[in-house]
């Protein structure tokens, strides 16, 4: 006699989840977030949340990693994979735009300039990832524009780490108005402009 074996529940897939997390955290917030909410989202239940993630912090902090090593990194890989400057600007601003301004329902901005920066004094591991991240964004841009001087497609006179901390100045105001609901039209139509005051016409 043959038995029926009942089938064991498949096991969730952690980055599917965390991916799912990201959305949720970056929706409502770290304290908007309720554990039903994480939940639902990530497809899992409470102890199976716990012993993967650890508590609704460990998995903030892994979702804020996440999304940094992901969508965060984005603009500053365009940037770096570009072969002038004002392409590399023009493409760092461009997928900038793009994963700030989502299609459908999803939330807009950016997760670490929108929601997880209410959060660093709250979570000082936050605080910590953000300078990190900020700090890493600054020495590739400016890494990037020293490279271009090498090749003489910048004058030497061009000040590497300013413009580095302009053009992240400038993703901070995009990630602040698309936030708010500006739409990618808008914004996309500004960057031939903002590429003209980082790098100005030699």
């Amino acid at each position: 006699m043959v038995q029926n074996k009942v089938g064991r529940p498949k096991k969730f897939e952690r980055e599917v989840a965390l991916d799912a997390a990201v959305e949720v955290f970056w929706a409502k917030g770290y304290d908007g977030s309720s554990l039903d909410d994480l939940t639902k989202a990530m497809g899992i239940n409470r102890p199976s949340l716990y012993s993967t993630f650890g508590d609704k912090r460990s998995l903030y902090l892994d979702a804020l990693a996440a999304y940094g090593a992901g969508i965060g990194s984005a603009p500053v890989v365009a940037f770096d994979e570009a072969a002038d400057p004002r392409e590399a600007v023009s493409a760092f601003l461009t997928v900038l735009v793009e994963n700030q301004t989502r299609s459908g329902d999803r939330a807009q901005g950016c997760l670490m300039a929108s929601c997880a920066a209410t959060t660093a004094g709250e979570i000082p591991e936050v605080g910590d990832m953000l300078a990190i991240g900020a700090k890493a964004a600054s020495i590739i841009l400016e890494r990037g524009f020293e490279k271009f001087k090498q090749e003489k497609q910048l004058p030497a006179s061009f000040s590497s780490k300013a413009k580095a901390g302009l053009l992240l100045d400038i993703m901070h105001g995009f990630a602040y108005r698309s936030r708010a609901g500006e739409g990618r039209k808008n914004l996309i139509a500004e960057i031939e402009e903002k590429v003209g005051q980082v790098i100005p016409a030699l």
